[in-house]
């Protein structure tokens, strides 16, 4: 019987865990630069890179000021403690 996260190779009789299989080594890495790369052009990049990086900071600040607010919102929780 197999296990549902095992994959059998039948050819060699290796066993592949499925964790295995989700790791991005150097080689996947640069395929996806040099993909990023043929579709957004060098002088696109830059711009690219800013917007995600305000993307994540803009994410980050309302994730604390949720936090934040549940909270203030629950005194309770905090005077249990």
């Amino acid at each position: 019987m197999k296990d549902i996260g095992t994959l059998v190779d039948n050819t060699c009789g290796h066993q592949i865990i499925e964790e295995q299989m989700g790791n991005i080594g150097a080689p996947e890495i640069i395929l996806i630069v040099l993909a990023v790369l043929l579709l957004f052009g060098a002088k696109r990049l830059p711009e690219l890179a800013k917007g995600i990086g305000k993307g994540i900071k803009d994410f980050k600040k309302e994730i604390n000021s949720v936090t934040d607010s549940i909270s203030t919102n629950n005194p309770n929780k905090q005077n249990n403690q």
